[in-house]
């Protein structure tokens, strides 16, 4: 209910359930983690207990996004390198002006 009522405070009335004809924003969790137990209080192990190791599925608007350990929709490959890249020009810049 908290996503319901979060999503009607901004105006959008078409999220924030899994319903038909609504925008399917999710996350599957791995709750079976032995960090996650015990299971006698499902909201705190989320909040307190659950990292993002945990995390096995997403989509956003019905598309998935990861799974099994997979990004579907990037090359993380090029991320990397894009990255790789960047940390390196930073370096060398501060470096450079000390």
């Amino acid at each position: 209910m908290a996503t319901v009522n979060g999503y009607k405070a901004q105006g959008r009335e078409d999220s924030g359930a899994i319903k038909a004809g609504y925008k399917a924003d999710l996350c599957v969790l791995n709750i079976e983690s032995e960090h996650m137990y015990p299971q006698t209080d499902m909201i705190n192990n989320l909040v307190y207990a659950a990292d993002g190791a945990d995390v096995v599925l997403t989509m956003a608007d019905g598309k998935v996004l990861y799974k099994d350990g997979e990004f579907t929709t990037i090359d993380i490959e090029k991320v990397k390198s894009t990255v790789n890249a960047a940390a390196s020009r930073i370096i060398s810049e501060v470096k450079k002006n000390g």
